[in-house]
């Protein structure tokens, strides 16, 4: 743990997840920013690995609210996200089994769970700010719609 947590204030949980790895950061809200409580990282396993990203988001909100159930412990937390995880359990077509999405739909069913869908700004302080109305980004129930296996596609650079 990075800090110590205020129970009267409300958590921020943002996540991230890239070609290999998921990771998270937990925060509260003070008057000069944002505090990190707490930092959750991991690689994915071979298995999640074939999945599309929207998908692998799932896994890594999936992860990340885990984690940090022992520090926030029922208090309210506001889950930032880069994908829409709601459409990714909603989809017909789909690489997760049944047992993965029902899992997952309880996750998300928590009352004291809020979640927003964002851009990264920064992945080194996962700051990210909201979607703004008309803006461009990920479709991720086009993305599963297709129901195919899909390729990766490797950065031909990687960024410090």
């Amino acid at each position: 743990m990075l800090g110590t947590p205020d129970y009267k204030k409300e958590f921020f949980l943002f996540i991230h997840s890239d070609w290999r790895d998921m990771s998270g950061v937990l925060k509260q809200k003070y008057p000069l920013g944002h505090k990190p409580l707490a930092y959750y990282s991991r690689l994915l396993d071979s298995v999640m690995e074939r999945h599309f990203p929207c998908e692998e988001a799932l896994a890594a909100v999936d992860f990340a609210v885990d984690k940090s159930t022992a520090i926030v412990m029922g208090a309210s937390l506001t889950l930032y996200a880069e994908h829409s995880v709601f459409a990714v359990i909603q989809q017909s077509k789909s690489t997760l089994t049944t047992q993965w999405i029902s899992g997952y739909k309880l996750m998300l069913s928590r009352p004291s769970l809020k979640i927003v869908r964002c851009h990264v700004v920064d992945p080194a302080t996962f700051l990210a700010c909201k979607v703004q109305e008309g803006e461009e980004i990920n479709d991720c129930a086009k993305y599963t719609k297709r129901g195919s296996a899909r390729q990766r596609i490797i950065p031909s650079t990687v960024s410090p």
